[in-house]
């Protein structure tokens, strides 16, 4: 009993210390985009789908539909799709794009490419700028950040906002002879008028946003500084209309943090490693609780030793020279025998007293 406590105790001590050493490691992240609503990682979407789902007032949700399976809503809604480039965008999704804004639906299309076939609708195009140092390299160093001015209308004022230049990784040219737009801001140390970042294309019923900055919708983007204000001024541009959000131009990502358990998994060598120690850990486990039976002692059988009392009794009276004691034990022996006797001759029917 006392060893299986002991057993017990070393297991749980083992397993405290496991959990406190998983505790305290640092954290691993992933810098890979994604725009996954259940992505936690810098540049997934966990973040902004929460905010958004507890401060739009008309209601916000995210689904898997394409924009040609939206065409058939019957209200009005604003679609939000995030994505990190639409270079292959078909016709049928040019289309569906078209159809959905000539109907009232407002269209917030934040990506680095619409693609050849969207750009040509809307006369305007992007290219890819930014640093090529890592985010997190870049921002150790402490160099600078770039800033986005936000161009005043009739809801907000001017305004400016500072991001990591890996966050801008996209700017637009919009073309002269492009379509009635109205340019909602652009980079601060833009020479050309025709710079832009964020421009909209009122068409039908609706209108046409284009986001070219996708990186600053994600969960690092929402958390840094103050720039959650020019995300919200840039969804006031559905116009207060229910929220959708489609993932389906969000290529399938593994969503998984790299710790260490998952490493050794990904090894075959490693992983086998792992499942025979667990093997034997649950076999020791097995065989250390059953009951165990005590090892019997051998009992000998006790020896007679009254021959040995008696040469010692003898031999100290031998030695004492005193048999009185003896004596008086034998005569006391020999009177209660011949009362005994006397009693029964007594009480016998054929005694001479009769």
């Amino acid at each position: 009993m006392k060893f299986s406590r002991i057993y017990i105790f070393c297991i749980l001590l083992f397993l405290l210390l496991v959990f406190l050493s998983e505790y305290r490691m640092p954290k691993h992240f992933r810098w890979e985009p994604t725009f996954s609503h259940a992505d936690k990682q810098p540049f997934g979407c966990y973040v902004l789908d929460s905010i958004l789902s507890a401060s739009l007032p008309q209601g916000y949700t995210v689904n898997s539909q394409t924009l040609y399976q939206m065409r058939d809503l019957k209200q009005p809604h604003g679609i939000l799709l995030i994505a990190d480039e639409m270079s292959e965008m078909t016709k049928t999704d040019v289309k569906s794009v078209l159809t959905l804004a000539e109907k009232g639906h407002r269209l917030l299309l934040v990506t680095g490419s619409c693609g050849h076939l969207m750009e040509d609708t809307l006369r305007c195009h992007s290219y890819q700028r930014g640093s090529s140092m890592p985010l997190v390299q870049y921002a150790k160093k402490g160099f600078g950040r770039d800033t986005i001015e936000w161009f005043a209308d009739h809801r907000y004022e001017r305004c400016e906002y500072c991001f990591y230049p890996q966050l801008l990784n996209h700017e637009m040219v919009v073309q002269t002879d492009s379509i009635a737009c109205r340019i909602l801001s652009n980079m601060v140390d833009t020479v050309k008028s025709n710079l832009a970042t964020a421009v909209t294309f009122p068409m039908g019923k609706g209108s046409i946003t284009w986001v070219c900055t996708p990186l600053i919708f994600t969960n690092f983007g929402i958390l840094d500084a103050n720039n959650h204000e020019y995300i919200f001024r840039l969804l006031t541009e559905t116009g207060g209309l229910p929220v959708i959000r489609t993932e389906a131009y969000v290529p399938a990502v593994q969503m998984a943090e790299q710790t260490p358990l998952r490493f050794i998994i990904s090894q075959r060598p490693l992983r086998w490693a792992l499942y025979l120690s667990l093997l034997v850990v649950l076999l020791s486990m097995i065989f250390g609780f059953r009951r165990r039976q005590r090892v019997i002692p051998v009992v000998e059988k006790p020896q007679n030793h009254l021959l040995e009392f008696v040469q010692l009794i003898g031999t100290l009276y031998y030695q004492r020279r005193d048999c009185r004691d003896e004596l008086l034990q034998q005569s006391n022996k020999y009177k209660k025998i011949w009362k005994k006797t006397t009693k029964k001759e007594s009480l016998s029917p054929n005694s001479p007293n009769e």
